[in-house]
């Protein structure tokens, strides 16, 4: 029995995953209410996928003695991989350690926690990349 129900939701469709996460999330909430939660995921696993992605190509190139860009020690390869214009020259958000999509998959066996591990997430982002909040606050200039 258990593995006729563990067949029947391997095939489901990505839709209808997505559909019952949404519905998982939403709660008693009304859709333009979560939208904006669901949204704000996406937006964050976008953008750790992409950080991790220009990650991965970094590390490759560094690691490797055939290419134009090795460094043979490790200490300053750690280095280049912490460098945000290494990110930001390819259109990549810089994504700080904490806020990253496996950080926060790793913190989501506290459930009680999860929510401000998001949250904590997305102000590090936009602290980090300031191209997220072009309107800095405005300071009043008093002549007098």
């Amino acid at each position: 029995m258990a593995r006729a129900a563990k067949k029947a939701a391997q095939a489901k469709t990505l839709e209808q995953r997505l559909w019952e996460a949404a519905d998982a999330l939403r709660g008693n909430q009304e859709p333009s209410e979560y939208k904006h939660v669901v949204l704000g995921l996406v937006f964050l696993k976008y953008i750790s996928d992409r950080f991790e992605a220009r990650y991965k190509d970094i590390e490759a190139a560094l690691s490797d003695p055939n290419s134009d860009d090795y460094i043979p020690n490790e200490a300053r390869r750690q280095t280049f991989l912490e460098d945000r214009d290494e990110y930001r020259s390819h259109s990549v958000f810089w994504v700080p350690a904490e806020a990253r999509w496996e950080y926060i998959q790793n913190s989501a066996g506290d459930a009680s926690k999860i929510g401000t591990v998001i949250d904590d997430a997305m102000d590090l982002i936009e602290r980090e990349n300031r191209s997220l909040n072009p309107d800095p606050p405005m300071s009043l200039v008093v002549i007098a």
